[in-house]
């Protein structure tokens, strides 16, 4: 078959649902540095169990909104499947796949908040 951005089939659509996503990760970007610069400015926050499980959440999200920014452009061009807006090299595809993965981390840092507030 032939491949779509979820349904997306013309080029205009292509580049507003890679728009969206850079969008959303930029609104990411904004509200973890919020967080982090909220917890990081008063030393009594630093020194709260519930703003360092915070803190570390809003890192590791931090670094995964730089991935979501780069969207398709960190990877590189004519890989298997073509893809709009892709500029990159193997070196950055790997760079934002590691981005990402820091995101996994962030599951643990919110079931210790669950556990926190149980």
């Amino acid at each position: 078959g032939r491949f779509q951005y979820l349904g997306a089939d013309t080029l205009p659509r292509k580049r507003a649902l890679l728009w969206c996503t850079r969008l959303a990760g930029v609104l990411s970007l904004v509200g973890t540095s919020a967080i982090i610069y909220h917890v990081l400015k008063k030393k009594r926050r630093r020194k709260n169990v519930y703003c360092q499980l915070m803190l570390g959440m809003s890192i590791l999200d931090f670094f995964s909104s730089i991935a979501w920014v780069l969207g398709t452009a960190a990877r590189p061009k004519g890989v298997i499947i073509p893809v709009e807006g892709s500029h990159g090299t193997p070196t950055t595809c790997m760079l934002q796949g590691f981005l990402f993965q820091l995101a996994v981390g962030s599951t643990f840092y919110l079931a210790a908040l669950m556990t926190y507030f149980f």
